[in-house]
């Protein structure tokens, strides 16, 4: 009499062929996953790098007492005005970053691939405002790149 009681050649091979297709399946999952993760958390990254410089430009150009760049709505890299202490200072977009009077803005985490400066005189001798345009990616490879733009008018003109 024959015994039955164990597994064929063949029923192992599919048993092995259907758990590598699910594994294989289920790795690919993971790895997007993971990739959807970083992906987020650089441009999470980004966008608080660039929301800490346009933040700290806007405080000081809102309190500025002029601009003494040329206001002419025209597109600048720098922009240079007097704030509320007399003091001079300036705004650079430089060297993939951007930069004040008193040291950078933004962090060796980030490039700045645009940035611009565009200051427009206000209607009827009212006060001038600075339209700020940045766009930064990372530089750890995962090409997330933010744009952000914010308008501030001077308020002691």
């Amino acid at each position: 009499m024959k015994n039955n009681s164990g597994y064929t050649l063949i029923e192992m091979l599919v048993v092995i062929v259907v758990f590598s297709v699910i594994s294989i399946v289920a790795a690919e999952t993971i790895i997007l996953t993971l990739k959807g993760t970083y992906k987020a958390s650089a441009i999470s990254g980004v966008r608080q790098n660039v929301d800490y410089a346009l933040g700290a430009m806007e405080r000081q150009l809102r309190g500025a007492k002029r601009v003494t760049s040329v206001c002419d709505g025209s597109s600048k890299s720098q922009i240079d005005f007097v704030d509320q202490n007399n003091n001079p200072v300036s705004f650079t977009c430089a060297n993939n970053s951007i930069a004040s009077s008193s040291g950078t803005l933004t962090s060796n985490t980030i490039t700045i691939s645009a940035c611009s400066f565009v200051c427009s005189q206000g209607v009827s001798n009212s006060a001038p405002y600075v339209t700020m345009s940045v766009t930064a990616r990372d530089i750890g490879g995962q090409n997330a790149p933010v744009s952000a733009t914010t308008q501030v008018t001077l308020r002691s003109y």
